[in-house]
């Protein structure tokens, strides 16, 4: 099923919880996955990573993806990656669902997603999640592996950046991590600083020398 935001053209595909085993990590918690494809059945696996709320966050304002996986090939891929807000449950209003006081009775088969302010997104099984394909926006890197000897072998990573302000207005990364014949590949994906992640470069007569906030 495809539908379109009124101010945007990407199509937007619903994602249901209830379809893939799914992990939420907590706020600001990185994600790594050094084999892509271990341990997963016959239907996906979706990580959750929770999008801070815009300026509440200072330290979390940036949000970045790299894998050696293709995420601009359509055909059967291996790995997505969906920006994602929750859908309301019919006949509900979709902020007073999603957003809980601190402490809810307990709901059988969910997860509660918190932050330290208090506010919760509950994830459940029958969660269904508006999602945007972030494939568009890939950065393809020249790959670096121990098995490459040259960096212009033609082999690449996909690389995603972004600033909190683009992607605020969702809830969800959604990382779908699709069963692999053979389990491989990688992708390491974290909200983080962006003024502790500059590398600087200092130029002088004796010769240029790097430095690298992260």
């Amino acid at each position: 099923m495809h539908i379109q935001f009124a101010n945007d053209v990407a199509p937007v595909r619903i994602l249901s919880v209830g379809d893939a085993s799914h992990r939420n990590l907590r706020l600001g918690e990185r994600l790594r996955i050094p084999q892509l494809g271990a341990g997963v059945g016959s239907k996906p696996r979706i990580h959750l990573i929770s999008v801070p709320p815009e300026k509440s966050r200072p330290w979390l304002s940036s949000f970045s993806l790299l894998t050696d996986q293709n995420l601009i090939q359509s055909n059967r891929p291996s790995l997505q990656v969906l920006f994602c807000t929750v859908l309301p449950l019919e006949g509900k209003q979709n902020a007073a669902w999603q957003f809980q006081e601190p402490h809810p009775p307990p709901v059988t088969n969910a997860v509660t997603m918190s932050d330290v302010d208090g506010s919760q997104v509950k994830i459940d099984t029958t969660t269904r999640l508006a999602c945007k394909d972030a494939s568009t926006d890939v950065i393809l890197l020249p790959a670096s592996t121990s098995q490459l000897s040259y960096p212009f072998s033609g082999d690449t990573f996909s690389y995603l950046q972004y600033d909190l302000s683009s992607v605020g207005e969702h809830q969800f990364v959604a990382v779908v991590e699709h069963p692999k014949s053979e389990p491989s590949g990688f992708v390491v994906a974290e909200f983080y600083h962006t003024d502790a992640a500059k590398l600087q470069s200092n130029i002088s007569i004796s010769g240029p020398t790097l430095t690298l906030h992260r």
